[in-house]
């Protein structure tokens, strides 16, 4: 899985999820708390074991990449990853931190390792992040990581009794600054 490594910055480090990782994945998926907060359901141990088996190495072909964010003291601190469009260069991003992590800039640089890894080594061309409206750090995050809002959905997905909005924000090759992610 060495192709798949993003490079340590001096304060934390990314290890790829493989088709083993249940428990670790699970601890995300199976959170109440942090997938109310992305406005989702939690998820099964069917549904989790389904989402791994399209990982690495189960498959082997996989454009669906995830990583566990860990501080340098092996602190488990979240997790993101994109999905990959290989035909039309383009991935979709997501990511998300134990709560108790919020308002930490820890996202910032990580996500600074993920936008390098997506566009300078595999090479694609735009980058896709879909969230609720709602959530304006995440909003915060992508605008300072030159990300656009390319639109406004409204009621396009059904979530704990209503029908909620998304915004669909991108980043194009052309417009991406490397980050230094000390």
């Amino acid at each position: 899985m060495k192709q798949f490594q993003i490079p340590s910055s001096n304060y934390y480090h990314f290890k790829l999820i493989t088709s083993s990782d249940f428990e670790l994945l699970a601890s995300f998926r199976q959170n109440k708390e942090l997938m109310q907060a992305l406005d989702k359901e939690v998820e099964s141990d069917e549904k989790v074991n389904n989402m791994l088996q399209t990982m690495p190495p189960k498959n082997t072909l996989s454009n669906n990449l995830w990583w566990l964010i860990y501080s340098n003291e092996d602190i488990l601190l979240g997790n993101f990853g994109i999905k990959i469009d290989l035909k039309n260069k383009r991935g979709e991003i997501g990511y998300v931190l134990y709560k108790e992590h919020w308002s930490k800039k820890i996202m910032s640089t990580a996500l600074g390792s993920l936008l390098n890894f997506a566009i300078e080594l595999l090479n694609l061309h735009s980058l896709e992040a879909k969230l609720s409206p709602h959530n304006i750090a995440s909003k915060k995050l992508l605008l300072n990581h030159n990300f656009i809002k390319e639109g406004h959905i409204k009621e396009d997905y059904y979530f704990n009794g209503y029908f909620l909005d998304t915004e669909i924000y991108s980043l194009l090759k052309h417009n991406y600054v490397p980050r230094e992610t000390k």
